[in-house]
């Protein structure tokens, strides 16, 4: 079912079956995606080759982040222009989705670190296709009067992707290694091929297409600090705070076993214990953050709250020679997820110019949100190699987060009035 729209966009109101479908593929997507990323790809690589393997998750993980920034704007673009009578976002749906999941077959047979990496980055490519598609389905058929419900939704679905791709990871510890990439795939496409059976797509008339010009490519990943100074910075601190994250997960895995000796067969069971106790918490304390927010304003303390915790968090990690003090390290970066969560979308959002960008600037958001995965991978092998033959000093490696998080704090501050409950000043 389509509809033939012109260049002007025109809402529909999307009924349940819609946004339970809705939410289902993202989940599934989330599911399939972020399992890898933060567990499997660095335990096959461990697998493969265990005396490279930072240098090898380096690449994988850096290379793909870094194709996925570019892909998500480049394959919305597209999906914009498409002009295909099944709709705008349907074909980039299934192509990018069931190619991803094909990326994903790619890594699970794979048996060298070559093999992984390009497997990963035509994942990564091709998730990211659909991702691009996905996502354009809220302003395109959620009417603005219902977003910040099924809005808050589609926030939910990270976390539980993380814990759910965790549980698997160390469920099937066990089986032959294809079973870690295969079971979170298998969501993906089902849930995708349920939404395109339901979904009222939009069609653009041909006629309505404007000409491609190259510098709409360009204009794409333009940023323009000076235009909007309060939208700009507060990308750098979702940017910062993001960057403390990355640290927190990218290394987890082999945290677990260079500095706390967990065994191989254990450490997908306590990176899932590690993920549980964090985003379980995270999940409660957002929803908590969000209704404190939008009743109270205080946008800005929530987000100077939540590096502060962050911060300690990462600061326990450094100290932390045992798996429960690792434990507590996750609860405190849970509470201090719940207040990022319910501010790293909100913030930004609060601060578009108005002036016709809407779509382009919050594109900025999600590179501020995504580019620390890939940079540090990049920069994590050099941390944890100062002053170590055996590139296992983490405590400079997670202090870089402390700092990260810590910066966040004057630049939130930077953002006038958003303690006021007025976004712009």
């Amino acid at each position: 079912m389509t509809h033939t729209v012109s260049a002007d966009r025109s809402v529909r109101t999307a009924g349940p079956k819609f946004v339970v479908a809705y939410i289902a593929a993202l989940l599934g997507c989330y599911f399939a995606l972020i399992t890898p990323a933060s567990v499997t790809v660095a335990l096959r690589l461990q697998q493969i080759d265990p005396e490279h393997k930072v240098g090898a998750l380096a690449l994988a993980l850096g290379l793909g982040a870094l194709l996925a920034v570019i892909s998500n704007p480049l394959f919305g673009h597209l999906s914009d222009r498409t002009t295909s009578r099944f709709g705008m976002r349907k074909p980039w749906l299934i192509v990018g989705i069931f190619g991803g999941t094909a990326g994903l077959l790619v890594v699970a047979f794979a048996t060298t670190t070559t093999t992984v990496v390009l497997g990963w980055c035509l994942t990564q490519v091709l998730f990211n296709a659909g991702l691009a598609a996905l996502v354009a389905l809220l302003p395109d058929q959620i009417p603005p009067e219902r977003r910040g419900v099924v809005s808050a939704l589609m926030g939910v679905c990270f976390p539980i992707a993380m814990i759910g791709g965790s549980f698997v990871a160390q469920a099937v510890a066990g089986l032959p290694p294809f079973w870690m990439f295969l079971l979170p795939a298998i969501a993906a496409p089902i849930t995708v091929v349920i939404l395109c059976a339901v979904l009222p797509d939009r069609r653009l008339d041909p006629a309505a297409r404007t000409p491609f010009a190259k510098r709409d490519i360009a204009r794409m990943f333009s940023f323009r600090p000076r235009h909007n100074p309060p939208f700009a910075w507060a990308c750098l601190m979702v940017f910062l705070l993001s960057a403390g994250f990355s640290t927190f997960t990218t290394y987890l895995v082999y945290y677990l076993s260079d500095v706390l000796g967990v065994g191989g067969g254990e450490i997908a069971h306590s990176a899932f214990v590690v993920n549980l106790i964090a985003f379980g918490i995270a999940l409660p304390a957002s929803l908590a953050g969000g209704w404190i927010t939008d009743r109270f304003g205080r946008r800005g303390l929530m987000m100077i709250s939540s590096a502060v915790m962050l911060a300690l968090a990462l600061a326990v990690m450094i100290v932390a020679r045992s798996v429960p003090m690792l434990y507590l390290s996750a609860a405190i970066a849970g509470v201090g997820l719940g207040g990022y969560f319910c501010g790293h979308f909100a913030v930004p959002a609060a601060l578009l110019s108005g002036d016709g960008e809407a779509a382009r600037e919050m594109g900025v958001v999600n590179i501020a949100l995504t580019l620390p995965s890939s940079l540090v991978p990049v920069y994590g092998p050099a941390l944890l190699s100062f002053g170590s033959s055996a590139s296992t000093n983490y405590p400079v490696l997670f202090g870089s987060g402390v700092l990260a998080c810590l910066l966040a704090i004057p630049v939130t501050r930077k953002i006038h009035g958003l303690n006021r409950g007025v976004e712009r000043p």
